[in-house]
């Protein structure tokens, strides 16, 4: 009886599937906090009418909450929607979103997994923690990473406002006191006017909605490469909602056309500020679930419009069309970089939140591995530009304190001096 001979073992090249190292490329950024975190920040808010009482309300967002904490999301916003400028009684965020509807045990919701988790697979996650605490992101102070027990889901408030007039755009602004309680702020534009308008004139809104609901296949308003250049540099980014290409058939093939749409505005910008010896910062596109209505007998379809975030990452690359870079980052990176800069917004304001709002996007995209050396020179340029900016700011100051001494010093003194000047300009004492 002839023995077999041992084949020799197949060694696995660094980097390949199922060897024991593996190199940490641009699309494989399981090791960072940010990416733990999954994010749909439009959750439409039921609305209370005649025949919906508060009970009734208190167990739908109850569903819609246990929903995506089930299957895999940390951060929600509860969405109150609006039609023009918002009301300074009737759209404040305590009234139009009560706390009861957020709050729960310190603003989150811990759901227990009954999944046992073996101890090889303990053995990495708590390697993988501990990495995760030398790359802290600072957007969020949520923990977001799944220790095989439990998850948790932060509860965020969200005022969307579908705007028809310029008028209405301009009063959102980070000085109306209306906006301070809401975590994020965005709008809808329903035209060229108010979608230039939200690109460049709305700074509290952090979020501009394309809805391609509104008008058969194409987007009521024109996407031009100014005006992504505009709210990328401002800190803003664009939503793109799956609920009603999901939910009704014939808004399917529109989803597709507002996708090839912003992609194409977004390629030409990046051109152009290439052109421009400046190197172009990713484009900032997130999706989210979007309105849940049924637009045929206007009921709430719940929880046929939530899905899980890596069928929304699939949808985004096979159907959207969207590049590995864009679709990675739409439910994790991009929305914590939109709430950051909501936050920073509502604090802060003007030229100082966004450039470190721009920090803040750069230092999270450095972690996730996809800023190049040329981004990270743009960066610094940026923070050195701004630093040139302070400086000459307070040397302008100087000057100004500097003479408004000369100007006393020359009151004070004997009129038959001011006439007596130096070389160097000044007056002689």
């Amino acid at each position: 009886m002839t023995k077999r001979k041992k084949q020799p073992r197949k060694k696995l090249l660094r980097g390949s599937r199922g060897g024991r190292h593996r190199t940490v490329t641009a699309v494989d950024n399981s090791n960072i906090n940010s990416n733990h975190c999954r994010c749909d920040l439009f959750v439409e808010l039921p609305k209370s009418t005649t025949t919906t009482s508060n009970t009734e309300r208190h167990l739908i967002v109850n569903e819609l909450r246990e929903r995506l904490q089930t299957i895999g999301y940390t951060h929600m916003a509860l969405t109150h929607v609006t039609y023009g400028r918002p009301n300074a009684e009737q759209d404040t965020a305590t009234r139009a979103i009560p706390t009861s509807l957020v709050t729960t045990r310190n603003n989150q919701t811990t759901v227990m997994k009954s999944k046992p988790v073996s101890s090889s697979t303990s053995r990495k996650r708590k390697l993988d923690d501990d990495n995760d605490d030398d790359n802290e992101v600072p957007s969020s102070s949520i923990d977001c990473s799944n220790d095989g027990k439990s998850q948790k889901i932060h509860v965020l408030r969200r005022l969307h406002s579908v705007v028809e007039s310029v008028s209405d755009v301009a009063t959102f602004t980070t000085t109306n006191e209306t906006l301070q309680g809401y975590d994020i702020v965005s709008l809808g534009p329903t035209n060229d006017v108010t979608f230039q308008a939200a690109c460049r004139d709305a700074t509290a809104a952090s979020i501009v909605t394309l809805d391609y609901t509104q008008r058969g296949l194409k987007l009521p308003f024109s996407i031009k490469s100014h005006d992504v250049q505009t709210l990328q540099g401002r800190g803003g980014s664009f939503e793109i909602c799956t609920a009603p290409a999901l939910l009704t058939l014939k808004h399917r093939k529109s989803l597709i056309h507002a996708c090839r749409e912003v992609l194409l505005a977004c390629q030409q910008s990046s051109s152009t500020t290439k052109t421009k010896t400046t190197s172009s910062s990713p484009v900032r596109i997130l999706l989210s679930s979007g309105r849940r209505t049924n637009n045929v007998d206007g009921t709430d379809m719940g929880i046929l419009a939530l899905r899980t975030p890596g069928d929304l990452i699939n949808l985004a690359k096979v159907i959207m069309g969207f590049p590995d870079g864009i679709a990675n980052t739409c439910m994790s990176s991009t929305p914590m970089y939109a709430i950051q800069h909501a936050r920073q917004q509502t604090v802060g304001g003007g030229e100082t939140s966004i450039v470190a709002s721009v920090n803040v996007w750069t230092q999270i995209l450095q972690e996730d591995g996809i800023v190049s050396s040329t981004q990270k020179k743009a960066g610094s340029f940026l923070k050195r530009q701004d630093s040139d900016r302070v400086i000459g700011m307070s040397s302008t100051r100087e000057e100004e304190s500097i003479g408004d001494g000369i100007k006393e010093n020359n009151d004070t003194d004997d009129p038959s001096n001011k006439d007596e000047i130096d070389d160097d300009g000044y007056i002689a004492m």
